[in-house]
């Protein structure tokens, strides 16, 4: 199975990792163990480090809808607006990539 993953820093830390599952066309976010303890809640409404689910370690999964394109909600706002998409979207085209080889992380 092809992965596509980042690191999520913030400040010098990790917060925890974002990766992309091809097959369900969404994102998975994990926090990492050493930014839960220190206590930050970067997003507390939509990826609560104080939810059960972030204790447990289990991923925060991305929404389908097509304003998230697939990452969870506290991530899909850095995402390019509409030029920003023409943009990359020509850049991609000069270098001869294709689209589909492109996720949103």
């Amino acid at each position: 199975m092809e992965t596509n993953a980042v690191k999520v820093k913030l400040w010098g830390m990790t917060a925890g990792y974002l990766s992309w599952d091809k097959k369900a066309g969404v994102a998975a976010f994990e926090y990492d163990p050493a930014f839960l303890d220190w206590g930050l809640d970067i997003a507390p409404f939509t990826l609560s480090i104080n939810a059960p689910r972030s204790r447990k370690q289990i991923p925060w999964m991305g929404n389908k809808d097509k304003l998230y394109q697939g990452l969870p909600p506290a991530f899909a706002d850095s995402l390019p607006d509409k030029w920003g998409n023409s943009l990359f979207k020509a850049w991609l085209r000069d270098n001869h990539i294709s689209t589909k080889k492109v996720t949103p992380i």
